[in-house]
């Protein structure tokens, strides 16, 4: 019963295409009847001023961090930022898969640390379209989004770090361990899916780019 607003949120959204907030509504709604009628998820009036306050300051927080990004992007959309990065990206010295990777493992991860919640898609489709196939570079920039390291500026270490009473610097160095190894695989096979001629070096290639990241996430954990 406890998990039953998420599988309602869940089953409006991928089963009857319902729009996010739609789901989101609803959500609430079974949370609040959960609460209401059965004893068991009673709550007593100060945990939930509590809790409602906590998460009000989770939304403020989201949305100070989402709004200018949403923002940032509008602004590069209309001054035609992307045609230039796009352009500029074709026109570096490199194969097509390298390419892809410094994308994926470079362009992409700086942009949404920055902005975050898939604002860089609004960066990133454009360019990879340039370079692959529509259905390919829709599959590259879904790779990119996994490759976010600490969360839109840190937003998501700062809240995991006070849920589970560890210290900052301590989660995001754990978070860069756990995925040294993540960001590379995910870059060779982002440009794995261009189908290159020689997929050896370019497996080579893109594990280095996503290397070069995951080493600087540690020596910047370690600083």
């Amino acid at each position: 019963m406890a998990v039953s607003p998420l599988v309602m949120v869940l089953g409006m959204i991928t089963g009857l295409r319902r729009p996010a907030h739609w789901a989101a509504a609803a959500g609430v709604a079974a949370a609040v009847a959960l609460i209401w009628w059965l004893p068991d998820f009673a709550l007593p009036g100060n945990a939930l001023a509590a809790g409602a306050g906590g998460a009000g300051l989770l939304v403020l927080n989201a949305a100070a961090v989402m709004l200018p990004g949403v923002y940032l992007s509008q602004v590069l959309t209309r001054h035609e930022v992307h045609r230039s990065l796009q352009e500029w990206v074709r026109g570096l010295p490199l194969p097509g898969p390298a390419k892809i990777a410094l994308v994926v493992a470079g362009i992409a991860p700086t942009v949404e640390s920055l902005t975050g919640f898939g604002v860089s898609l609004l960066v990133t489709v454009p360019v990879l379209l340039a370079l692959a196939p529509p259905a390919t570079a829709l599959r590259q920039a879904m790779l990119g989004m996994n490759i976010m390291p600490w969360g839109t500026l840190g937003l998501a270490t700062v809240i995991g770090a006070g849920l589970t009473g560890v210290g900052t610097g301590e989660l995001g160095m754990a978070t860069a361990v756990t995925s040294a190894m993540v960001f590379p695989v995910l870059t060779v096979w982002a440009a794995l899916l261009a189908r290159p001629r020689r997929w050896v070096r370019t497996a080579v290639v893109a594990a280095g780019a996503g290397g070069v990241l995951s080493v600087g996430l540690l020596v910047l954990g370690l600083g």
